[in-house]
């Protein structure tokens, strides 16, 4: 029998064809190169692209994926990690267990086919993300589409926009539900159901963009995520926009938004911040109003800082309702319990992937929101 065991080795040794997959290899990696060239030299293309073929494949695998009630990308991560690992486990079992020339020979042989099997699946699923996520950073912007001009803006132009802001949130935020704390919690709205229909409304001031969601899912180890101080995640891969659900209740509502805002072909994060804004101020929900003008008030509150004096930014800052400031309070420290290296290396990543694809900002682009809003208010 054993004899026979390494007969079979040695013949699986030999059935490895290499042509194929350096073939296979030669080409993923040449429609991966053409297709970023494609897409970051011509901005034509890429929005062409976006509002025919990712569009429709948006709308398919996002109806498709959202028929499941959890998140798909996080269990596939799971899935990955187990037969990663379950794949180590084996091979290093089999190499210590059978530890005879002829043996080794069969290890090294596994060991070969896994790591051509798993460069052939990096490859696919960079194909996945240029299709689906690097395509979206060289596209017409949704200030170009919308004739939005983000010209500089004074002082006075600023604290104009930040009232607006703060009125919303003064005249919402008696309308809310609150817990014995006096934090704001989401009563009747369902996240999953009404941020798809609070993004539609939007067709009717901006035609260019879907009138389809899905809807968006939360993750199951959201606490985990908090570590890594991300609020929302959008897949590239299964087409879904995920949220963060153990972050504030004030949070989700425009986070939802936003990872939707991202499906619908705008990846820039100060676009998807803008567009999670509208669709939350245009909804008749106080909830949405709510949520959508404090997490956009918090990027006005440094520009103020900057350009107006320690006095004028005290008094502007308590003009906000009492209410909304504990929930400002709340959010900073509920972030705060997690400014930790892992979520500095997480930043950092996040920063270095956004500058990869042509964005110079880096991680800056969330706070450019100010410039849209201000255009938006001020035009």
């Amino acid at each position: 029998m054993k004899n026979i065991f390494s007969r079979n080795n040695k013949m699986e040794i030999k059935s490895i064809n290499y042509r194929k997959y350096i073939i296979a290899f030669a080409i993923m990696t040449g429609a991966i190169v053409l297709l970023n060239v494609m897409f970051r030299v011509s901005p034509t293309f890429s929005t062409n692209y976006c509002r025919t073929i990712f569009a429709s494949v948006s709308k398919i695998f996002g109806a498709f994926w959202g028929l499941f009630p959890f998140s798909v990308i996080e269990i596939i991560l799971y899935l990955c990690a187990g037969i990663v690992a379950y794949c180590i486990i084996r091979l290093v079992v089999r190499l210590i267990k059978y530890h005879r020339k002829s043996n080794i020979c069969f290890f090294t042989y596994k060991l070969k086919r896994y790591l051509l099997n798993l460069v052939c699946i990096i490859l696919a699923a960079l194909i996945i993300l240029t299709l689906n996520d690097i395509s979206l950073y060289n596209r017409l912007s949704f200030s170009e589409a919308a004739a939005i001009n983000t010209s500089a803006r004074s002082t006075e132009e600023l604290i104009k926009v930040f009232e607006i802001l703060r009125n919303d949130i003064n005249e919402n935020a008696s309308k809310v539900n609150r817990n014995e704390d006096g934090i704001f919690t989401i009563s009747d709205t369902d996240i999953s159901k009404d941020t798809p229909i609070a993004m539609s409304t939007l067709k009717e001031d901006y035609p260019f963009m879907p009138n389809y969601y899905p809807r968006p899912k939360k993750i199951l180890s959201s606490k985990l995520m908090s570590h890594t101080r991300l609020q929302g995640i959008y897949s590239p891969y299964t087409l879904e926009a995920n949220y963060n659900n153990d972050m504030p209740d004030a949070e989700k509502l425009h986070t939802a938004c936003h990872e939707l805002a991202h499906l619908a072909g705008f990846i820039h994060e100060d676009e998807a911040n803008f567009i999670g804004y509208l669709a939350c101020v245009k909804s008749d929900n106080p909830e949405f109003v709510y949520s959508g003008s404090l997490s956009i008030i918090s990027y006005f509150l440094p520009e103020l800082r900057r350009n107006v004096s320690n006095e004028r930014y005290v008094e502007l800052v308590k003009s906000i309702d009492i209410n909304a400031r504990k929930d400002m309070i709340f959010i900073d420290e509920y972030w705060s319990r997690f400014d930790t290296k892992v979520a500095k290396v997480s930043g950092k990543i996040n920063n270095a992937f956004i500058i990869s694809n042509g964005d110079k900002e880096g991680e800056r682009r969330y706070s450019m929101v100010v410039d849209l809003v201000l255009a938006h208010y001020l035009e």
